[in-house]
């Protein structure tokens, strides 16, 4: 499933590597669609905060050695080298020593197994590598197509996310899903 010196993840139809430079026009394709952003902590981006946020990424989120399962990978086709997305994992902003899973692909890709198949191939990932138990997930009940993901997954729903300070906000009111072992 990875191929260890080159440092992605491949799974029927996807790769799951680092971003790179080369990715921006796909990146500001996929994260200025207001349907993509409505669920995530972010706005549309215009091309200049697209650019800004994918030099973040690919300079502080791109090492999939670290102790700690804290990055985020591009999503690309395998048959035309399209990147669709991202997919990626890392501490909850506001309960660090919860590990999440979390993933975000292009309108033009949706409902058709590409969300789950590279969820899938990175929690496989991070079974292997880092030997993470529990796996958690934030979803907005309103988000229909990904909560039956997480349970396509074996994700189960543990609570609603309450929240009172500022910085955290957007998470407030979020449902909390953990991976069955």
């Amino acid at each position: 499933m990875r191929a260890k010196g080159n440092k992605m993840i491949a799974t029927d139809r996807l790769i799951l590597r680092k971003f790179n430079k080369e990715d921006i026009n796909d990146f500001h394709e996929i994260f200025s669609q207001t349907e993509v952003v409505k669920y995530l902590p972010i706005e549309p981006l215009t091309y200049k905060e697209a650019v800004d946020k994918l030099d973040n990424i690919i300079n502080n989120l791109s090492d999939l050695d670290k102790e700690k399962p804290k990055f985020i990978l591009a999503v690309q086709l395998k048959e035309n080298n399209k990147v669709i997305g991202w997919v990626g994992s890392g501490p909850l902003p506001f309960a660090e020593e919860k590990i999440e899973l979390f993933y975000a692909l292009h309108l033009a890709y949706w409902k058709k197994g590409f969300a789950f198949e590279a969820a899938s191939g990175l929690l496989n990932f991070l079974r292997d590598e880092y030997d993470i138990k529990p796996i958690y997930a934030l979803v907005d009940d309103n988000n229909r197509g990904s909560v039956k993901i997480l349970k396509k997954l074996n994700f189960t729903f543990e609570k609603k996310v309450e929240i009172e300070k500022d910085k955290y906000r957007f998470f407030n009111g979020l449902d909390l899903y953990k991976l069955k072992e």
